[in-house]
């Protein structure tokens, strides 16, 4: 278009203003006003024309959503669009909203802050997917507990994250094995959210985790209990368990020396890879020597044998392991959502959820019948 006819442009825009267009002629109007901005971006120098942003605010109603969310995309990366119609389309239906808060450059801090604070969660989800967020707007996403938000700030994540921002997304429950390896590498978290993280981490994930909240053990919630010394008994009752292909005798004997709930001693046990049933039993103060025998004996995850170097691996992650580190990740896992949340993924149960959320299990005083039979055996 040639920006050197303003006073005719001038003239059309007052007639429009003076009589709006139709629906059709509307977006033909518009259109014309798209093709005016980016020929301000090319050349800045030369001013839109005056009423600009009257007349295109009055036009984008007449329109359907359909066109408003094509212009959108069309403009969102443009830095020569005036603010106020941004915030117009910020404010639209999601249909139209939603591509430029996630990628228009003038969406300026406070618009973004309110965003990331307001009620509206899929417009946070638009707004944490920015790589140019404030610690401020950050934080406030990480805030708000919502998995989506938590994988699309770490998915955009270009480097190092704020404490405070990965602790409260350590919290986040639900988040995928790739997320949580980007927060572990990413950021220095404290013992508590590490722990968190535990469940929702590849084995390679797992064993930074851990190894990282050894060196923070002074961290770790208050005992109810001390760490338990090396425990001879306690080692050889489990590997007569695991020997037996008894891995219910093997969740009780854990439960009742850790003090903690069966179901949470069962989904160690029942972890696929190892890490969690290396981790219990190394609070319960078995030896690596047994606990090495303990895990070739094991009953196998379905998908086949577990391998020499697996095992090898789970020895040399409980040489590294020390028991008050392991067993302060046990505590953690008893009483935190994270372990509750992580149930869902599981057919087990975890520490924290009712009992009535296990179809057949008994919510009375009197043992199940499963109990009695497990005391009457162990008694033989």
């Amino acid at each position: 278009m040639d920006v050197a006819s303003d006073e005719e442009m001038k003239r059309a825009f007052a007639e429009a203003q003076a009589k709006p267009p139709a629906s059709t002629s509307a977006r033909e109007t518009l259109d014309m006003l798209v093709a005016l901005v980016f020929t301000h971006a090319r050349a800045p120098a030369s001013p839109l024309p005056r009423h600009f942003t009257q007349l295109f605010l009055a036009l984008l109603p007449r329109v359907g959503v359909a066109d408003r969310a094509e212009i959108a995309r069309r403009i969102a990366h443009s830095a020569a669009l005036p603010r106020e119609i941004v915030a117009w389309f910020a404010a639209d239906v999601m249909e139209v909203a939603g591509t430029l808060l996630r990628q228009s450059p003038l969406l300026d801090e406070p618009t973004l802050l309110a965003v990331a604070e307001g009620g509206d969660v899929q417009r946070a989800r638009c707004v944490a997917a920015r790589s140019d967020l404030s610690p401020a707007t950050r934080l406030a996403l990480a805030g708000r507990g919502d998995p989506v938000i938590a994988e699309a700030m770490l998915s955009g994540q270009p480097g190092p994250i704020e404490n405070d921002v990965a602790e409260r997304l350590a919290e986040t429950p639900e988040l995928s094995p790739a997320a949580t390896e980007r927060l572990v590498t990413w950021s220095e978290l404290g013992f508590t959210a590490l722990a968190r993280l535990f469940w929702s981490a590849e084995p390679q994930t797992r064993r930074i985790l851990i190894e990282r909240a050894g060196r923070r053990t002074a961290e770790a919630p208050p005992q109810s209990v001390a760490a338990r010394k090396t425990d001879l008994e306690l080692g050889s009752t489990l590997f007569a368990a695991a020997a037996s292909r008894r891995p219910q005798d093997m969740a009780r004997h854990l439960a009742a020396a850790l003090r903690v709930p069966r179901t949470l001693a069962q989904r160690c046990l029942a972890d696929p890879t190892g890490e969690a049933a290396v981790v219990i039993c190394r609070a319960a103060g078995v030896g690596v020597s047994q606990l090495t025998s303990i895990l070739v004996l094991m009953p196998t995850p379905e998908e086949g044998p577990v391998s020499g170097a697996h095992i090898r691996a789970l020895v040399d992650l409980a040489e590294r392991l020390s028991p008050e580190a392991a067993l302060g990740l046990v505590r953690v896992w008893q009483g935190t959502t994270m372990a509750s949340t992580a149930a869902h993924r599981e057919p087990l149960g975890v520490a924290g959820h009712p009992p009535t959320a296990r179809p057949g299990v008994r919510t009375g005083a009197q043992p199940a019948q499963g109990e009695v039979r497990d005391r009457a055996r162990s008694r033989g």
